[in-house]
């Protein structure tokens, strides 16, 4: 146990000591006198002084190899720490930029198909008017579609296309600190 250890440790003994007296006392007795709280810290000094030369006798009598061997894993511990947080680091940059880079083709892919959708709109209302008729035609190697309204159905493929992108694939997950799973935020929200 560290100096820092035992310091905290006899702190919070010297303040659970302090507290069981004042509340052992009844409620008409006096406060202990300063005398009184000064041996009481003179005794936890005491206390003190008898840990801290225990754990200097442990560390003295540990084998020196075996402590040299137990800093270096350590050391090499830490150097592992910080490498993964360093990996950590730069999988988020990547992460970022190809989020970046799949947003922009999802925001061109539709902008490419909503102007696709209002030229062929535009062209069938201009050159025939509106049609009264639509084919649909579905069959294991095409769908084809012959309308006035084709632009309408490539309009709602590109909304829906950007619907399912945004709330499935760019879907925000905080990280917590204390695990290595990603959080992912309720769906109601």
């Amino acid at each position: 146990m560290s100096k820092g250890g035992l310091l905290f440790l006899t702190v919070c003994l010297a303040v659970a000591t302090l507290s069981s007296f004042t509340l052992a006392q009844p409620k008409d007795a006096t406060e202990p006198s300063r005398e009184q709280l000064l041996t009481q810290i003179s005794i936890l000094q005491d206390h003190i002084k008898k840990l801290e030369a225990d754990t200097k006798d442990r560390l003295s009598a540990t084998d020196p190899e075996l402590a040299k061997a137990y800093t270096e894993t350590r050391k090499k511990e830490y150097e592992y720490l910080a490498a993964m947080m360093d990996l950590n680091i730069g999988v988020f940059q990547a992460q970022r930029i190809a989020s970046l880079v799949v947003l922009s083709l999802v925001v061109l892919i539709v902008l490419a198909g909503t102007t696709f959708a209002g030229f062929q709109l535009w062209k069938s209302v201009s050159a025939a008017g509106v049609q009264p008729s639509s084919d649909l035609e579905l069959s294991a190697s095409k769908v084809r579609v012959t309308s006035s309204v084709v632009g309408v159905v490539v309009l709602t493929i590109s909304l829906v296309f950007l619907y399912i992108y945004a709330k499935e694939i760019y879907h925000i997950r905080l990280i917590s600190l204390t695990s290595t799973q990603p959080e992912a935020k309720p769906a109601n929200q």
